[in-house]
This record gives structure tokens, C-alpha cells and sequence, in this order.
């Protein structure tokens, strides 16, 4: 029976890279080609920053967050 190998040491395939993870902590999982530049694993996806415009609530009519509403 043949050996089983890591999909990344395949040198023939093209569809999984490995992780690049981060300087903190290197990671090798395989992963899928994608259209980005470093495709990574869930562990280590960089998420954009958040949004952190505020929201009025519900029924309130000031959209600057200043809702004094229910005080």
C-alpha cells in the first residue's frame, strides 16, 4: 500500500498551500487556493477593522448615538 503524504508536499497539485499563520505561531495546514495573495486557515484569517460608526436605536430619531431615549 502506498504511503499517505501531506497535500502540500504533493509538488503535481495547484488547489492547497499551506498556511502561513503568523510570527507568533507558525502554522502548515493545508488550505485552499483562493483569489487572495496569502490564503490562510480560519485560525489565522485577518479580519477588516470594525465598524465602529454608532447606530441609533430602534424609534430613536438622533442617528449621532445622543439617544436618551428609555432614560
Amino acid at each position: 500500500m502506498e504511503e499517505e503524504k501531506d497535500i502540500c508536499q504533493d509538488t503535481n497539485q495547484t488547489l492547497f498551500k499551506p498556511c502561513q499563520g503568523s510570527e507568533e505561531v507558525p502554522c502548515n495546514k493545508p488550505v485552499p487556493v483562493s483569489l487572495s495573495e496569502e490564503p490562510c486557515c480560519p485560525l489565522h484569517l485577518r479580519l477588516p477593522p470594525p465598524d465602529v460608526r454608532p447606530r441609533a436605536g430602534p424609534g430613536c430619531a438622533s442617528g449621532a448615538g445622543g439617544c436618551s431615549h428609555g432614560s
